[in-house]
């Protein structure tokens, strides 16, 4: 087969071949610039010339196809060629007024027309980027200014107006030109943005390959925006020709430095004012596609290098004394806390980082310093923020990547996290059992103090453990979360990437777009307009104790440097494990006491085991008074050995009011300097007294008994003590240590372990740790007038606590949502038969099956290891779905659709109900489904049917999500 084009005419070879008698012969024309469609003829296949004709094109590039398809429709030959028309006229530009719009607003556009327009008319069409038409006009005489009104119903972003010219012989010349209707964005309440790199090397823009990459992953329901891409318009409209939005690098803090030329330094204003102004002009410039958030940064920190620990400069050490003046009342204050003699403020200075480390009992001066550099560090983001903010007023600022895992990072996430609309941080930074537990106190503290951020998400990376990429969204989304985040998107590696080169989904992606589509489809609604309850037990944090933990266990520069799974205790320093020749000598020497990121893993575990969700609180909170006014009634401090003196106080005065105090060891030893106190801040109200402020480091055994609990746990540190007379001891380490101290105090009781319980993640991957979690569950239940029972305790069918399973709870109104998140690290791996006691007189559902479960109260289900479930507890039982649609629709004008959910009584509740639509033509289009809310069992769905979809009968679809009642309704559309 050939194919020419002579004359304004297709003309087609078709050869004499036996196989092809009885086939048909389509011929397709479009247009190169938009692929519209503009001419089609079918005809029976007959060998020779077959000639068609073409009726008037309008000028420009066009495409001719040409298909032959035997009796049952499979091609069997095809052929395409490329030619160009010449019209009389060519419409060279269209211009206006502005790019930017609303529906309803007009726009004006001037005409650049080349060639005679007498006798022409005009046609304008709107069309949404799904080639769905909003607006065709009547042809109206050419004006070189014309006036057009954009219409209602548009579903995305960019959108297309295409201008006709058009004489008695047809159509002469056509444009487009794009506008854009910024609200106009696919609605969702769980997000997954992508890494966006180069697919395959490709660099194009326009690449053909990036787009079918993007569009099959945002079919498949699991891709909403480009994260960590440029910050610019061509970027932000290319996501937006994919239907995505973005969440763009608009800056950087990415090891920077306190002040070194050509490292980024945080002391340089020359920079931080070029840097505001920079993104101040792209936020502006990406504002019209809205963005789902600006990122300040990925893994930002300051360095750990050099760079980053001193600077030895004038700016330095004046930003420095700046800073002093701002912390101390006056010169004498700092030289008695620091232990020095400073003639004047501008004498501060200092050769080398050593010289600040001289006595670690007061390494005051190495405290203020890094805390001087946590400032800095802050200010810059929240600079950025409001530059960011004023090229785009209330667009969501934030960071992603961030992990603290040295002193020298600079972060305070108390300080990073307040005012940010953006908190995102790495899954194992979080996930209790993804490998990295010394890391999870970033992902509660973001989880807390980022509590109010629009955006709130996790990367992916390394979630390809055993269940990862199904558990790891349904941890995101049943602890308040609302996305996840997978840089490898653009990487074809099955192991990593989404999708192989065929398109189909990699074994790691497969799982997590399934968890994801499920959780778009209704969960995630649901929980996006309910609040988490907390219970009201908080751990401490704060980054001056972070830098304490750094003095006691010489731990260097990186976390990492404790291991991944077991802390190397027992190693005679740390720093020797850094290959940082300065650091060695810095910190070697120091025998390693304990460290906080180790100690609160292990509470943070040990309390969700426990069957409470507790919550994060900084320093800065407690120092206002957070004790007193959040309903906080336990305080836990792990290895918290920096306390401020306005903390002790707030402690101290939480206790009178019946407060529940519980720590491990070496707790309150120094003061918010990292100096030593002469006096520990809270051994009397522990009812202890030391024999020193050494710690015994030696592993052993450690045995305790209250009430009905007994355990025995391995420990490696304890503090030499003996009871002050007050307290009463039910535990001992071997060599005759009292521990497990308690202590009723100032009106309120207190639980001093005296042991580490580095033991208690490795007991629990063996399963063995209940014990333990007996023991302290009794000092909390323990029937006196201070009791703290879990608000919802997972039994196994003996009654006793299931232990490895995280409970999150929600409420919308009087609606209750549980989150059960079972552990998927213990050797067993085995499913297990469980009691969960809801509310009584409540309608229980399985949200994930969407099935009603029976009454509230003891209800027994099988959990699954990695396998999360949600449940629903409703104050009435769903009777059924209503939907409701007009009859008779015309396309271009807007139809109702609404949906109730029925139950006996008046007062229904929040529900969410999963919607599609079906065409005439069997098409199901993802531009059309929806997620609902219904914030009183009822709400109304509305779009716009456009005027070149089919005509004939439509229908939708309703499932309500937690009870799975279904609905739909039909209706005309003509």
């Amino acid at each position: 087969m050939g194919t020419q084009f002579v004359e304004r005419a297709i003309v087609v070879e078709l050869h004499d071949q036996p196989p092809l008698r009885g086939a048909q012969v389509q011929l397709r024309v479009h247009r190169c610039d938009t692929y519209q469609k503009v001419w089609e003829v079918d005809s029976m296949y007959a060998p020779g010339k077959w000639t068609v004709p073409l009726p008037q094109l309008s000028a420009g590039e066009h495409q001719a196809e040409v298909r032959v398809t035997n009796r049952a429709g499979a091609t069997v030959d095809w052929d395409a060629i490329r030619f160009t028309i010449t019209g009389r006229v060519t419409l060279q530009a269209i211009l206006l007024d502005k790019q930017e719009v609303t529906p309803g607003a007009q726009v004006r556009c001037r005409l650049q027309v080349q060639g005679a327009v007498d006798k022409l008319q005009t046609v304008f069409r709107w069309y949404d980027h799904w080639d769905r038409l909003l607006l065709v006009t009547a042809p109206v005489p050419f004006a070189e200014e014309v006036k057009v009104t954009a219409p209602a119903g548009s579903l995305s972003v960019l959108n297309h107006l295409e201008v006709t010219l058009r004489s008695d012989r047809g159509p002469e010349a056509v444009a487009r030109t794009e506008l854009l209707l910024s609200e106009s964005v696919r609605p969702t309440d769980f997000y997954m943005p992508y890494w966006k790199g180069l697919v395959w090397k490709e660099h194009s823009p326009g690449s053909w390959r990036r787009r079918l990459l993007w569009d099959e992953l945002r079919r498949r329901g699991a891709a909403d925006a480009w994260s960590n891409c440029k910050a610019n318009g061509r970027e932000a409209r290319e996501a937006a020709l994919n239907h995505l939005r973005t969440v763009p690098y608009t800056a950087s803090f990415h090891q920077v430095s306190i002040d070194k030329a050509g490292r980024d330094p945080l002391l340089s204003e020359e920079r931080l004012v070029t840097m505001e102004q920079d993104v101040r002009q792209r936020a502006g410039e990406m504002r019209p596609y809205n963005p789902l958030a600006h990122t300040l940064g990925d893994e930002n920190y300051v360095t750990n290098k050099p760079a980053g620990r001193f600077a030895d400069t004038p700016r330095a050490w004046s930003a420095f004394q700046q800073y002093l003046r701002s912390r101390y009342p006056d010169l004498a204050a700092l030289n008695a806390q620091w232990g020095v003699d400073f003639a004047a403020w501008e004498k501060i200075r200092f050769d080398n980082e050593a010289q600040m480390l001289t006595d670690l009992d007061n390494p005051s001066a190495w405290v203020d310093y890094r805390m001087f550099v946590t400032r800095h560090f802050v200010d810059a983001h929240r600079r950025m923020r409001r530059a960011i903010r004023k090229g785009d007023p209330g667009v969501s600022v934030g960071w992603d990547g961030a992990t603290q895992f040295s002193s020298y990072n600079g972060q305070d996430w108390w300080e990073l996290c307040r005012g940010m609309e953006l908190v995102q941080t790495y899954q194992n930074a979080f996930v209790p059992d993804a490998g990295y537990p010394w890391w999870i106190f970033n992902g509660q503290a973001l989880d807390s103090f980022g509590r109010s951020a629009s955006l709130r998400g996790l990367w992916m990376n390394k979630a390809d453990f055993d269940f990862g990429g199904r558990y790891v969204p349904w941890h995101v989304l049943l602890n308040g979360w609302n996305s996840v985040w997978w840089w490898q998107a653009t990487f074809l590696h099955p192991a990593n990437g989404p999708l192989r080169w065929d398109m189909k989904l990699t074994p790691i992606a497969e799982s997590m777009v399934a968890a994801v589509k499920e959780i778009k489809q209704g969960p995630g609604t649901l929980l996006a307009h309910a609040r988490k309850a907390a219970s009201p037990i908080a751990v401490h944090y704060s980054a001056t104790n972070f830098h304490a933990s750094t003095i006691e266990s010489g731990m260097a520069n990186y976390l990492g440097n404790l291991g991944k799974s077991a802390a190397f205790w027992m190693a005679p320093e740390l720093a020797s494990r850094s290959s940082d020749i300065e650091m060695r000598k810095l910190w070697g020497g120091i025998t390693p006491k304990g460290h906080y990121a180790v100690a609160s893993a292990n509470f943070y575990l040990l309390l969700n085991d426990m069957g409470f969700e507790p919550r994060t609180v900084a320093r800065q909170e407690i120092e206002a008074g957070a004790l007193a006014t959040s309903g906080i009634r336990v305080l836990v401090l792990p290895f918290v050995v920096s306390l401020s003196d306005l903390e002790v106080k707030q402690i101290r005065e939480f206790m009178t009011r019946g407060g529940i105090l519980i720590a491990d060891y070496r707790c309150g030893l120094r003061d918010e300097h990292g100096r030593l106190r002469e006096k520990p801040a809270l051994d009397d109200v522990f009812g202890i007294q030391r024999k020193s402020l050494q710690v015994r480091r030696q592993p052993g055994t450690f045995t305790a008994n209250f009430e009905l609990a007994s355990a025995q746990f391995p420990t490696v540190f304890h503090d030499p003590l003996v009871l002050d007379g007050s307290a009463e001891a039910w535990g001992y380490h071997d060599d005759g240590t009292p521990g497990y101290v308690v202590n009723y105090a100032l009106g309120g009781k207190s639980l001093y372990l005296n042991a580490d319980l580095t033991g208690y993640l490795h007991l629990r991957r063996r399963g063995s740790e209940r014990d333990v979690r007996e023991l302290l569950t009794a000092f909390l239940t323990v029937r006196d007038a201070l009791t703290m029972f879990p608000p919802f305790p997972v039994k196994l069918r003996q009654g006793h606590a299931a232990g490895r399973i995280e409970v999150t709870r929600f409420s919308d109104r009087d609606t209750r949502y549980y989150g059960v998140l079972p552990a998927f690290d213990v050797d067993d791996k085995a499913a297990r038969r469980v009691v969960l006691p809801f509310p009584e007189g409540t309608y229980v559902y399985d949200v994930r099956t969407r099935k009603y479960l029976g009454p509230g109260g003891p209800i027994e289900v099988t959990i699954e290891p990695g396998g999360p479930q949600m449940y629903a507890a409703l104050p009435y039982k769903v009777a059924d779905l209503s939907i409701d649609a007009a009859q008779g629709v015309t396309r271009g004008e807007p139809v109702a659709i609404r949906i109730a959910v029925t139950a006996p009584t008046e007062a229904v509740g929040p529900h969410a109900a999963r919607i599609e639509v079906r065409l005439p033509d069997g098409r199901q289009p993802e531009y059309l489904a929806r997620t609902l809310y219904l914030p009183q069992g009822e709400e109304v769905f509305t779009f716009v049917p456009a005027l070149n979809s089919p005509a004939g009968r439509w229908s939708v679809s309703a499932v309500e999500v937690i009870s799975g009642k279904r609905t739909s309704v039909h209706f005309d559309v003509r």
